[in-house]
C-alpha cells in the first residue's frame, strides 16, 4: 500500500498543482506532512517548508565551509557540519 501524498488546496480547483506534477521537494514535502497526519494543505504551506529547508541548509553549509578553512581543508568533513548545526541552535 503506498502513501500518497497530501491534496494541495483541497478545493480541486483547476489551477491548483497536482501531486502528479510536483516538483520532487514538494513530494518529498507532502509525503513528510502526510506521515504525520496532514492530509490537505494551502500550495503556501509546501513553499514555505522548502524555503525554511534551503534556508536552513544554506546557513548550516556556510558555517561549516568556515569551519573548514579554518582547519585549512577544502573538503567538509561531518565534524565541520555537527558544528555548525551546534552553533546555530546554540544561537537562535
Amino acid at each position: 500500500m503506498s502513501q500518497r501524498p497530501p491534496q494541495i488546496g483541497g478545493s480541486g480547483a483547476p489551477n491548483q498543482p497536482n501531486a502528479n506534477v510536483l516538483p520532487r521537494d514538494a513530494k518529498i514535502i507532502s509525503l513528510l506532512l502526510k506521515n504525520h497526519g496532514i492530509d490537505e494543505c494551502e500550495p503556501k504551506v509546501i513553499q514555505m517548508l522548502i524555503e525554511f529547508a534551503y534556508k536552513h541548509t544554506l546557513d548550516i553549509l556556510q558555517e561549516s565551509l568556515i569551519y573548514a578553512d579554518h582547519a585549512e581543508r577544502r573538503e567538509l568533513s561531518i565534524d565541520d557540519i555537527r558544528l555548525a548545526i551546534q552553533k546555530i541552535v546554540n544561537t537562535t
